[in-house]
């Protein structure tokens, strides 16, 4: 179920990335992404989160969280828990 929620989140992202302009409508913003797998009711769904208090929020804050990052995650799939706890049993 992971990897499913992975690729949703991933295919969120690409959309946002290709379409979501706050200068645009919503309709503007659907004829712009112009891809048959997108719903336009599905997407405008989407884009009122993308405006809403939450969503901006959520999105603020999470980019300042990216920004402390002082090292990026190269663990793959693995947490960081699992990783350690995969260290101590070998050890």
């Amino acid at each position: 179920m992971t990897d499913v929620n992975e690729k949703w989140k991933s295919y969120k992202n690409e959309l946002k990335s290709a379409g979501f302009d706050l200068l645009l409508t919503v309709d503007e913003m659907y004829e712009k992404i112009n891809d048959p797998r997108v719903d336009k009711e599905q997407f405008h769904v989407l884009v009122e989160y993308w405006r809403s208090e939450k969503g901006e929020k959520i999105s603020k804050q999470n980019k300042e969280n990216r920004q402390k990052l002082e090292e990026p995650h190269c663990l793959g799939t693995r947490t960081f828990a699992r990783f350690v706890n995969e260290k101590e049993s070998f050890a």
